[in-house]
């Protein structure tokens, strides 16, 4: 059967006529079935969360998000990038272990502003391998600050408890007390001359290690104030306090003390200077007891 007129123009025209209506149809159905990428979207501003040893990265988004997370300029590293293909969750967690996939670090030694600094660029991409207009890029900072910190503690020959100070900053917390028969014995509440107490200074991370430097004791009014550690660490007076016994980790110092007060005075009142410094960090090099019985060494 032979149509009728069967000439190449007409078929051409033909062709064209059904190739762009079967393309048109196939691109209806597929926007009909498959919701576009280009539709979500971060809401708002993700919050970043500075933690010991990493950095932990939370966004919402206005769909499920189901694209994928990595480092600016480390797409090529499985280890620095995470996908969600199968994410149902409008929000999104993304953590990253501290110096890994090139993060920038700085050492800040400025006086009101001291510590580390690390910081890397985030890249949040709906397609799974096209950056697209709704993707968003977010530079992450923590700043890890290196501080010294004044603790006292004070103790009544005849009755007064310890008092432990504080810090709620992005620092470990320091306390100093006085204990009886051991560092881990009761608090002393009250003591007798001649009586071996212990002297416990303590930071309370693994992170940090410390000093314990430039003591005084005093006898509350001011009037007479001794030096019994010098600005390293040491003794001065060892029969009044000995030289300080550290554990492993610098994180823990103490001396048996035999309890001693001033003539006509009840209380007696003691007062230290504590220096912290990053570990992982290098930052206390030349701080610790460590470093300073080497360096005396040499001397």
């Amino acid at each position: 059967m032979r149509l009728p007129n069967h000439s190449p123009a007409n078929l051409c025209h033909l062709l064209c006529y059904l190739l762009c209506t079967f393309l048109f149809d196939l691109s209806t159905a597929t926007s009909t079935n498959s919701p576009s990428i280009l539709d979500n979207g971060v809401s708002g501003l993700p919050e970043v969360d500075c933690m010991e040893d990493r950095v932990k990265l939370t966004f919402n988004t206005a769909k499920p998000f189901t694209g994928r997370i990595f480092v600016k300029g480390m797409v090529d590293k499985p280890a620095c990038v995470q996908k969600f293909e199968s994410n149902a969750n409008n929000s999104v967690h993304f953590e990253l272990q501290n110096g890994a996939c090139n993060m920038r670090r700085h050492r800040m030694i400025q006086p009101d502003k001291r510590g580390m600094e690390q910081s890397i660029t985030i890249i949040i991409s709906f397609h799974s391998t096209f950056i697209t207009k709704v993707d968003r890029a977010f530079r992450t900072t923590c700043f890890y600050m290196e501080a010294d910190k004044v603790v006292t503690s004070r103790f009544d020959v005849s009755m007064l408890p310890t008092t432990d100070l504080v810090d709620t900053a992005k620092m470990p917390l320091c306390t100093y007390s006085v204990r009886r028969d051991s560092i881990d014995g009761p608090v002393v509440q009250y003591a007798t001359v001649g009586e071996v107490v212990y002297h416990v200074w303590q930071c309370d991370s693994d992170m940090f290690s410390m000093l314990v430097h430039s003591c005084f004791v005093d006898d509350g009014n001011g009037q007479d104030r001794k030096p019994i550690l010098d600005e390293r660490g040491c003794s001065i007076d060892e029969v009044i306090v000995p030289d300080l016994t550290y554990n492993a980790k610098n994180n823990l110092a103490y001396a048996p003390v035999s309890v001693f007060k001033f003539a006509d005075k009840v209380t007696t009142y003691f007062q230290c200077a504590v220096s912290t410094c990053m570990l992982s960090e290098g930052m206390c090099e030349g701080k610790t007891v460590i470093s300073i019985l080497i360096m005396n060494l040499f001397y």
